[in-house]
């Protein structure tokens, strides 16, 4: 239940019908919060309602649902600028903005799921507000299932979220995780170099700050687990391959501060460590370093630029990148490609996500409250014998997890 309460010239908007406020300077009318894309605002230009029509006329008409700066920085580049439609966000000033570059025809998010569902296999990418990436592909597959649906990372925050982005994959919807590290040309060769022994994985990562009023701290949102750490977790999960993650561990340098030491063990055997600090030099943003071993190889990818490879028969290979590349353009690059294809060839499974997910909540949650260990044990997550996560809450096919939901309040 979403609420909306004035106070002077701030609005604080609830996403949990009460028990938790967050203030916004920006005005919310009550009619902007009856559809599913929750924290849109009415914006008050947009076309006749005749133009409708032209959404089915023409394929891949492009949705765009949020468009902060990860929007402009990474993904706007990477849309066709005759093919973007509609965009939806909370603030009319980006939005504003964004039509000075792209001239799209819709922006009225009451509309936008009647324009979804008109249209000749549209595309939407979801960069909105972590905890509404599952209900808007849910809702937007509901309207229209030939549509092709990119969501960006984290695709879930709670169990609920995982069972029902599971359910979807389990149904061959054409929707894609945007984990973009799994598509770095530097991970992909480093794949292409193990073979079925167990991995051995260390990360090291310098991570940017995030002030405490930043909206990634909503309790809504999951923790930094949910909206960072979920990045190596998945690309660990990459690199190990099919293997169930088996039992982790969670360490902090201070319960307030935003240090992490995690490790990961898998059914064969295989071992992850990362380390996620705020320290270090910030120059170049978010910098990594991981190495890879097993059986007789040793790989060495340094911050996604650099890559040596210590190969079986002694020999080492290198390669070296002009630019740092972790795979913003190539999984764009793929998107598109897939979006093209009549046939959907599934660029993510189900049970990949409900491996990654599942462990990001699992994560996320021991941060909450101060546990440092869980094991996968039968069916469920259990840490100091209370069970975090069970598998059973995995929806088992798309039914099951209400489309009738669609275009209500969250």
């Amino acid at each position: 239940m979403v609420g909306v309460l004035t106070t002077g010239g701030l609005n604080g908007v609830s996403f949990d019908g009460g028990s938790s406020v967050y203030i916004s300077d920006i005005p919310r009318p009550g009619g902007a919060w009856s559809n599913p894309f929750a924290y849109d605002v009415y914006v008050g230009t947009r076309r006749a309602a005749t133009d409708a029509q032209v959404g089915a006329t023409k394929r891949n008409r492009v949705f765009l649902v949020g468009c902060g700066d990860y929007a402009r920085s990474h993904v706007l580049r990477f849309v066709p600028r005759d093919h973007m439609y509609c965009c939806v966000d909370y603030n009319d000033g980006r939005l504003h903005d964004l039509r000075l570059m792209f001239p799209y025809r819709f922006n009225h998010i009451t509309e936008a799921l009647d324009l979804w569902a008109q249209s000749r296999s549209p595309v939407a990418i979801l960069l909105s507000f972590h905890s509404d990436h599952t209900r808007e592909a849910v809702a937007l597959y509901g309207a229209n299932p030939d549509g092709t649906i990119l969501v960006e990372k984290p695709p879930c925050v709670g169990p609920n979220d995982i069972g029902q982005m599971v359910a979807l994959l389990r149904d061959r919807s054409r929707v894609m995780v945007g984990f973009n590290r799994r598509y770095a040309p530097l991970a992909r060769e480093v794949r292409r170099h193990l073979g079925r022994e167990p991995k051995i994985i260390s990360m090291s990562v310098r991570e940017v700050r995030i002030e405490s009023n930043h909206w990634y701290w909503w309790p809504n949102q999951g923790t930094r687990v949910t909206g960072n750490l979920c990045h190596w977790i998945d690309l660990a999960q990459y690199l190990v391959g099919a293997p169930d993650p088996t039992a982790v561990q969670l360490l902090r340098a201070t319960e307030s501060g935003q240090d992490y030491g995690v490790q990961i063990s898998y059914q064969d055997g295989s071992l992850t460590s990362i380390v996620v600090s705020e320290h270090g030099n910030d120059i170049r943003g978010v910098q990594e370093y991981i190495e890879v071993r097993s059986g007789d190889l040793t790989a060495r990818i340094d911050d996604f630029k650099d890559l040596i490879v210590h190969q079986r028969d002694g020999t080492s290979k290198r390669r070296r990148l002009l630019f740092r590349d972790k795979g913003h353009s190539r999984i764009y690059r793929a998107f598109w490609k897939a979006a093209a294809e009549e046939q959907w060839v599934p660029q993510y499974s189900a049970p990949e996500l409900q491996r990654v997910a599942g462990l990001t909540y699992v994560l996320s949650e021991m941060t909450r409250r101060g546990l440092v260990a869980a094991k996968h044990v039968e069916d469920a997550w259990v840490a100091g014998g209370e069970v975090l996560l069970r598998d059973g809450a995995m929806a088992d096919s798309v039914q099951e997890i209400g489309m009738a939901a669609v275009g209500s309040n969250p």
